[in-house]
């Protein structure tokens, strides 16, 4: 997993919609988009929401209370 693809998915895990972390990523909502789908397929999910928590059973995600104030 990249490390934008990372970023995207843990501001996911922070509740932010794509167009919030296009916004706070300076990317546009396609590019968000593109690399939440990038990253489903690189875990096998099928929802945002299954990318999210099989990242965390990964341990590939960091502590989300760093990043929620973003």
């Amino acid at each position: 997993m990249t490390e934008r693809e990372r970023d995207v998915l843990q501001l996911i895990a922070c509740g932010k919609s794509s167009k919030e972390i296009a916004r706070h990523l300076n990317i546009s909502v396609g590019g968000v988009n593109f690399h939440i789908l990038n990253t489903m397929k690189k875990l096998d999910a099928s929802t945002r929401a299954h990318a999210v928590a099989r990242a965390i059973f990964k341990g590939l995600l960091v502590d989300t209370l760093d990043i929620e104030t973003a």
